[in-house]
C-alpha cells in the first residue's frame, strides 16, 4: 500500500497551510495549531453532529482523540482542517500562510529510530515490511532504510523532500529549521499575524522532544564515515534544497546543529 500523500494541512477559517514532516517539531506544531482551532473545536465538541458520531459511530469522530494523531485531523470537520496533497496544497499557497519544518537528515533518522525501533514496543507496517525490527542496530536500521524505494518508506523516514516538493519546488512559502526553532518560530508568528493569521502561540509548545540535548547518538554517528555517507546519499535532495552546508566535508554536532540560517527561508518569490 502507498503511503498517504497528504502532507499538508489546510485550516480554511485561518487561511493557513502547514506541510507536516514528522520528526522535525512536527507535534509541537500541531499542537500550536490546535490552539489556534480551539474556538472551532469547541462549537464543534458540543455540536448535536459531533455528539451522535462520537456515540454511534466513535471511528468517525475525533472527539477522544489526541492532537499528536493524525487520525484527529483526518476526523475534524472540513470547516475546521482538511489533509491535502502536494497539488492541492500548490493550488492553495497563494491563497494561504504557508509553512513547513524541516530537521537534518542525522538527528531525524535518529529520533525515528529511537522512537520506531527502541522506545516503541513494536515497529510499524511499513518499517516492518523493509525489514526493520524491534531493537535491531541503529546502522541495519539505517541499511534497511536506505535502501528500499521511497514508495515503500514509513512517512517518519520519508525524505523531507518528497513530503513538501512538487519537482524541485518547495511547496511552503516559508521552511522554518528544527534546530533554530527558537528564534524562527516568532519570526513565523510575526509573519503569520502579518498575514492576517492570528492566534498563533508566540512560544511553541515543547512535545515529544525526549532527546533534549543529548548529543551522544549524534557524535557516534557523526564518528562513522560509512553511516555518513549512506545518508547523504540517500536523503541527497534534502541536503541539497535545506542542508547544502552539510553535504560535504567532516561534521560536527556544532556543524550540524548551529550551522543554519539565522530566520527561515523563503522559497516562494
Amino acid at each position: 500500500m502507498a503511503v498517504s500523500d497528504q502532507h499538508f494541512l489546510h485550516l480554511p477559517g485561518h487561511h493557513l497551510l502547514y506541510g507536516r514532516v514528522p520528526k522535525a517539531a512536527n507535534s509541537s506544531v500541531k499542537a500550536a495549531l490546535t490552539a489556534l482551532i480551539r474556538p472551532e473545536l469547541r462549537r464543534s465538541r458540543h455540536s448535536l453532529r459531533q455528539q451522535l458520531l462520537h456515540r454511534l459511530w466513535p471511528s468517525r469522530s475525533w472527539l477522544g482523540l489526541s492532537s499528536q494523531m493524525d487520525q484527529y485531523w483526518d476526523r475534524l470537520p472540513g470547516s475546521i482542517a482538511n489533509p491535502v496533497n502536494l497539488a492541492t496544497a500548490r493550488s492553495l499557497r497563494g491563497r494561504c500562510f504557508s509553512f513547513a519544518v524541516v530537521r537534518n537528515p542525522f538527528d531525524r533518522l535518529l529520533s525515528a529510530y529511537n522512537n520506531k525501533v527502541i522506545e516503541n514496543p513494536d515497529c510499524t507496517a511499513r518499517l516492518r515490511a523493509i525489514g526493520v525490527h524491534r531493537g535491531m542496530a541503529l546502522p541495519a536500521f539505517l541499511a534497511c532504510v536506505c535502501a528500499a524505494p521511497t514508495a515503500d518508506l514509513d512517512v517518519h523516514v520519508l525524505p523531507q523532500s518528497d513530503i513538501l516538493c512538487l519537482g524541485d519546488e518547495p511547496v511552503p512559502t516559508w521552511v522554518a529549521y528544527a534546530e533554530s526553532l527558537e528564534v524562527h518560530w516568532p519570526f513565523l508568528v510575526r509573519k503569520a499575524r502579518r498575514a492576517g493569521v492570528r492566534g498563533l502561540p508566540r512560544r511553541l509548545p515543547n512535545r515529544n522532544s525526549r532527546r533534549g540535548g543529548n548529543t551522544a547518538d549524534l557524535e557516534a554517528l557523526l564518528a562513522q564515515p560509512a553511516l555518513v555517507g549512506l545518508l547523504r546519499r540517500r536523503y541527497a535532495e534534502d541536503f541539497r534544497l535545506f542542508y547544502p552546508w552539510l553535504q560535504e566535508g567532516e561534521l560536527s554536532v556544532e556543524r550540524v546543529r548551529q550551522g543554519g540560517p539565522r530566520r527561515p527561508r523563503h522559497f516562494v518569490p
